[in-house]
């Protein structure tokens, strides 16, 4: 099996075995019992959102480097995970958020919130990478089945917020 055949079948192997944290969660949270306490799992899926996110950004900010292309666009990008972490301490450190807000009111705003942010940034990542970067097809392929995953996966839990505290 040539080089070339080998890594694209180990990039394709690591990047659907990444999409096992966002789809596990995603379908547990609608398996547990009613009043079962979600923050735990919904601490897992943002957190491993949000490093993925900020990889994926360090990546692209990486291929225009290479390819000597102005890295500003994709540091610009680099804000959308900024923002996501910003709101995940708010979220899930209440002793930083109840000095400013009682946090308990407005928690699943928030959530919905961190959840919007991040599921944009992926849309944003891909259409980004899509249009400025010049991949080979197996990549592109790979990046728009998992993209469309994990927004699913990010749906899945403002679907999950919607129907049990803001409904």
């Amino acid at each position: 099996m040539p080089t070339e055949t080998k890594n694209s079948k180990m990039v394709q192997l690591l990047g659907y075995l990444g999409l096992v944290p966002f789809v596990f969660p995603s379908v547990i949270v609608w398996n547990l019992s009613f009043n079962t306490p979600v923050e735990f799992l919904f601490l897992i899926f943002c957190s491993y959102s949000l490093l993925v996110c900020s990889f994926l950004a360090g990546s692209i900010w990486a291929f225009n480097i290479n390819l000597n292309q102005s890295p500003l666009g994709s540091i610009v990008l680099f804000f959308m995970p900024f923002f996501a972490s910003i709101l995940m301490l708010v979220l899930f450190n209440q002793a930083i958020a109840l000095s400013v807000v009682n946090i308990n009111a407005i928690e699943h705003l928030i959530s919905i919130a961190l959840l919007l942010l991040l599921l944009s940034s992926y849309v944003v990542l891909y259409v980004y990478e899509v249009k400025l970067l010049a991949h080979k097809n197996y990549y592109r392929k790979m990046r728009f089945w998992l993209t469309l995953v994990v927004i699913l996966a990010h749906s899945s839990w403002l679907l999950f917020f919607y129907i049990n505290f803001l409904k």
